[in-house]
């Protein structure tokens, strides 16, 4: 328990510990007021049952004489007094509860929003090499698990901690032998009850992390390859796969109920049966029933505030006990996103006044994947004139991809440098390159929105320009079947990955987008391998009608389309073997006379 309360608290800054401490004051607060609530009745209860104390009791004689009531009045003052103390302890209860919980889930925001802030702000490398399953999962059930399993049971802990600890107190000032012997029997009971159980509690735990990663992961694929699915006939399939794992997670729900609900009968039976044991002593010491209804009353309306606090406190445990594998799963990321110093980018993007004026250049351009010796780029160096029209060819797995990823910014270079007009590409003007540059990859995404908003991607829609979204829809070559064969045109929703689209139309929604920010530079990545070549023709001559102004970066499917370009890079495994004009390229290099002959006879 120690361990994982130092765990929660390493994980929150300096403005959640001081909530947290403010919460366990007024906890305490709210704990003394429960004992302040239970010893207000025993007056109450002590004169309306022997009257005479009014007469023998120095204290009750003093009040009364100040107050200047008689007997049946003073009993009535007792009562309201007894009544005013129970209403102040509940609005305290009240408000330490309503500030528990509101904490709890501030501090639910706040991880998940440093959860997505960190996982956003990774570099794309960190992406690459993990899982988007994953991180989707861990972002929203294992932090969800955490904060409800972990961290939230914590608060529950200390509402019921203190309730029951000034209770008892109190309890024990006034009967100690037999409060204590009570108490000891319900902690022996619950103790002996929880290590009877934790083993089962840690085997249970581990299953729900275990399978939220699987049915992420199944469902994920189940979706993204429904087309699949249908034609194949084969969901039963991934429901074979689903349901095995799911019966064994709602098992682990169900036990980890159960185990929370048993022992709280069987103290209940075990308190009763110490009442009655009080009562019966009581009597036989005092010589009858009218002399015990005052502590009687009180330990009934104590044992009606700790029973349910002991039997909290026992479940938080539990549960705390069940959900830490979850934790434990994004411990070392909560950990990272909390020491995390990174800032949070502007969602909008700004037009520089600085822009490209002379050239890109790589300069003995060298990049290795995290792990590998195997260089992917090698050596690479050459010149890009700015408002030239480039391109980049080469066979499957010769690195144009990732060439232009590190052009891009997305990786960092194991060796060598990009120099934008002779200044350094590094973290410091990284930003402003990468608000420079249209980029439209082979596989655009396409989010689950309408077409407005996919080509203004990353622009609340209040600042969306419909007239600049029409205008570059034109360009690329959609804006007549948006605007004559779609109902809602601009407005129509396009469904999950651009379902309701064909392969085609989701390229040029992506080379609008890319078009929409007026970038310097813009990089296609076979973003028109998708198209019919008389599609192709129109939207390439669209785009090199912008060639005066932008600088343009292609990597194409068809060698053809590289005809127009100022200058082409040939790459093979990763090296730059040749370049010039098309026509160059055609009369003296062989690896490229072969790409275009069997491009020639694909046709």
């Amino acid at each position: 328990m120690k361990s994982q309360f130092r765990k929660v608290w390493d994980l929150l800054n300096k403005k959640e510990r001081r909530q947290l401490s403010l919460v366990t004051i007024l906890y305490t607060l709210s704990g003394l007021t429960d004992m302040l609530g239970v010893a207000s009745i025993f007056p109450f209860l002590s004169v309306a049952a022997s009257p005479e104390l009014l007469k023998s009791n120095a204290y009750l004689l003093s009040i009364q004489t100040w107050t200047q009531v008689t007997d049946k009045q003073f009993l009535v003052f007792l009562g309201l007094l007894s009544l005013t103390a129970l209403l102040v302890n509940q609005l305290v209860r009240l408000l330490s509860t309503w500030y528990g919980q509101f904490i709890a889930q501030r501090i639910w925001f706040n991880l998940h929003r440093r959860m997505f802030r960190y996982y956003l702000n990774q570099p794309y490398i960190y992406h690459v090499q993990h899982s988007g399953n994953a991180l989707l999962e861990k972002l929203q059930v294992r932090t969800n698990a955490a904060v409800a399993g972990v961290i939230h049971p914590y608060f529950m802990i200390m509402s019921s901690l203190f309730s029951t600890l000034f209770t008892i107190s109190l309890l024990v000032w006034i009967e100690p032998l037999m409060t204590l012997t009570l108490l000891g029997v319900m902690v022996l009971f619950y103790f002996l009850v929880y290590k009877r159980l934790k083993s089962r509690l840690d085997y249970y735990g581990k299953i729900s992390p275990e399978f939220s990663q699987k049915s992420f992961k199944l469902i994920n694929e189940a979706f993204a390859g429904i087309k699949e699915i249908k034609i194949r006939r084969n969901s039963e399939t991934y429901l074979d796969i689903f349901e095995p794992a799911a019966k064994k997670y709602c098992d682990a729900q169900v036990k980890i109920h159960l185990f929370g609900e048993i022992p709280r009968g069987l103290v209940e039976v075990a308190a009763f049966g110490g009442i009655l044991l009080i009562t019966i002593l009581m009597i036989s010491e005092s010589g009858g029933f009218q002399l015990a209804i005052p502590v009687l009353g009180m330990y009934a309306l104590a044992m009606n505030r700790v029973m349910p606090s002991a039997h909290n406190i026992y479940y938080q445990i539990a549960r705390i006990r069940f959900h830490s594998p979850s934790l434990h799963a994004i411990q070392e990321d909560l950990t990272a996103a909390l020491h995390s110093n990174q800032k949070k980018t502007s969602q909008i993007l700004k037009v520089k006044d600085s822009r490209l004026k002379q050239k890109i250049e790589l300069r003995k351009l060298s990049f290795s994947y995290p792990g590998s010796n195997k260089k992917v780029i090698d050596s690479v160096s050459l010149n890009i004139p700015v408002g030239s029209l480039i391109g980049i060819a080469g066979g499957s797995g010769a690195g144009k991809t990732t060439l232009v990823d590190l052009i891009l910014g997305l990786f960092e270079p194991v060796s060598g440098q990009i120099q934008l007009d002779g200044e350094l590409l590094d973290g410091s003007n990284l930003s402003w390159w990468q608000t420079n540059i249209g980029y439209v990859p082979q596989s655009g995404f396409i989010a689950d929105g309408t077409i407005a908003r996919n080509i203004a991607f990353g622009i609340s829609e209040n600042n969306i320009d419909l007239q600049r979204v029409r205008d570059m829809a034109r360009i690329a070559q959609i804006s007549e079947f948006i605007e004559t064969e779609l109902p809602n045109q601009y407005e129509t929703l396009v469904g999950d990955r651009g379902v309701r689209l064909s392969g085609g139309q989701c390229q040029r929604l992506s080379i609008a987008r890319a078009l929409y920010h007026n970038p310097d530079i813009l990089i296609l990545d076979e973003a028109t391998s998708a198209l019919d070549g008389i599609t192709e023709d129109k939207v390439m001559n669209a785009i090199l009608q912008l060639s005066e102004i932008k600088t343009i970066i292609l990597i194409a499917h068809r060698l053809t389309t590289l005809q127009e370009c100022d200058n082409i890079f040939l790459m093979d495994k990763g090296r730059l073997i040749d370049q010039g004009s098309f026509q160059f390229l055609i009369d003296n290099n062989k690896n490229f006379q072969r790409m275009a002959k069997k491009m020639k006879n694909e046709e």
